[in-house]
């Protein structure tokens, strides 16, 4: 009576764990300097906060009420860092975007915004634009030179960098293993048959499989447990 207790609390423990979890798997938000900011929507628009490299980020994605061509973008980073960048869209079309971008009240960028394209900015002139952030052995990018991309900074305006915060390939290679260990705890001898039933009659497992079937329920579910963990910061 008291195991069945047990398994009821451990089945309602999992259900809430689950559901944490799906809640923060599907959250929404975009990646910042390779870290994974929340999405909020408020009176301000969109909202997008975390952290970066120790540093506390937050980003404002404000439409203007008058004009729905114009899109003002507030970086904030820790207490050192505060801009706002405003895109004008001057031309729209299904894959282009002629663009201008304003730092306060000094042109930026003019060119055009290609969504699909291998670089994101071109130039008036028609030349792409490599403007992103590189970083080498994690060390951070935040110092005195530092500026927000201008790509950064479009793809935030229209919006095309949203994303959940799960790695859809690590959630597929747990839900595998998941299945795999119910499989093999459920049915301890099913796997040892499959594997042995076509050249042995009657197979039997020795105490040591067993042993190390039993060893290997534990670890296995460490290492799910690992990539589940993992699918929510690895992007």
């Amino acid at each position: 009576m008291k195991r069945k207790k047990y398994l009821h609390i451990l089945l309602l423990l999992g259900i809430l764990l689950a559901i944490f979890y799906c809640n923060l798997y599907f959250q929404k938000g975009i990646l910042f300097e390779d870290s994974f900011l929340k999405l909020s929507k408020g009176i301000n628009g969109y909202e997008y906060s975390g952290t970066a490299y120790g540093e506390h980020i937050q980003i404002i994605a404000k439409e203007d009420k008058k004009s729905s061509n114009t899109t003002a973008i507030t970086y904030s980073i820790g207490d050192w860092y505060y801009k706002t960048y405003t895109v004008n869209v001057l031309k729209s079309s299904a894959v282009n975007t002629d663009i201008n971008i304003y730092e306060n009240n000094n042109l930026l960028f003019e060119g055009t915004y290609k969504r699909n394209s291998g670089f994101l900015l071109w130039d008036k002139k028609g030349e792409p634009v490599w403007d992103i952030t590189t970083t080498f052995n994690n060390q951070s990018p935040f110092n005195a030179a530092y500026n927000v991309s201008k790509s950064e900074i479009v793809t935030t305006a229209f919006k095309n960098n949203i994303m959940i915060r799960g790695n859809g390939a690590l959630l597929v290679l747990a839900i595998f293993i998941i299945l795999y260990l119910a499989i093999d705890i459920k049915w301890p001898r099913l796997i040892f048959m499959w594997r042995h039933s076509l050249s042995v009659n009657n197979p039997e497992p020795s105490d040591f499989y067993l042993a190390a079937q039993r060893m290997s329920w534990y670890v296995g579910s460490l290492i799910t447990l690992c990539i589940l963990i993992a699918s929510l910061f690895v992007h």
